[in-house]
């Protein structure tokens, strides 16, 4: 049923969350100003070793929008999408992805350790 397949979700989003050592609660978090359409968090753990980009399309519209990532300190050509198990490329300098309407994308850095 639709209801249960919102709980298994919503379980799979926590159960991910909770592996996150970004998500701690003393971790540092920077929103971001990338679209007006996006709502962009940095999270940092609280170690400082590990970095989660959250990224979430608050709109009915699918959204492009550009990651900085050079600007951000986080250089790297590759992000793993924790949510959909898969690998984003990044140029140089940034990272260029669509956002489907109102979903989120939790995004890490390949090189850094994951669970």
């Amino acid at each position: 049923s639709r209801i249960s397949l919102i709980n298994r979700e919503l379980g799979r989003y926590i159960t991910l969350r909770t592996k996150q050592r970004p998500f701690h609660p003393q971790g540092d978090q920077q929103i971001l100003d990338l679209a007006k359409e996006v709502f962009a968090v940095l999270r940092t753990s609280p170690e400082g070793d590990q970095h989660l980009l959250s990224l979430i399309n608050v709109t009915p519209r699918p959204v492009r929008v550009e990651i900085p990532i050079a600007a951000l300190g986080l250089n790297g050509p590759c992000w793993h999408d924790i949510i959909r198990e898969r690998d984003l490329k990044a140029d140089t300098d940034s990272l260029t992805i669509t956002l489907p309407p109102y979903e989120a994308f939790w995004l890490v850095p390949c090189g850094e350790t994951r669970s």
